[in-house]
């Protein structure tokens, strides 16, 4: 079942604000954030009315935005690992 009003870009979206947050190093902000993004992207793909041709490049879209974060997210905890040591 979607939640109400959620759309590709209010996931966009948060996933923007986890990137700042990361930036800033808030590293509890952004594990909870990242905690209700993970179950809104269920939410979202789980109902299959989301999920029609014509939005393939909207969804590519997203899945790019996620994959970076994801990318940038790994390797700032890499970093994080060798400062403390």
């Amino acid at each position: 079942m979607q939640m109400s009003g959620e759309t590709l870009d209010n996931l966009a979206w948060k996933i923007d604000s986890i990137a700042d947050l990361l930036s800033h190093e808030d590293i509890k902000a952004a594990e909870i954030a990242f905690s209700e993004l993970e179950q809104d992207i269920r939410s979202y793909f789980g109902d299959a009315s989301n999920l029609k041709k014509n939005r393939i490049e909207e969804c590519q879209f997203f899945y790019n935005k996620f994959s970076d974060l994801m990318s940038r997210t790994s390797l700032q905890k890499k970093n994080l690992a060798k400062s403390i040591g």
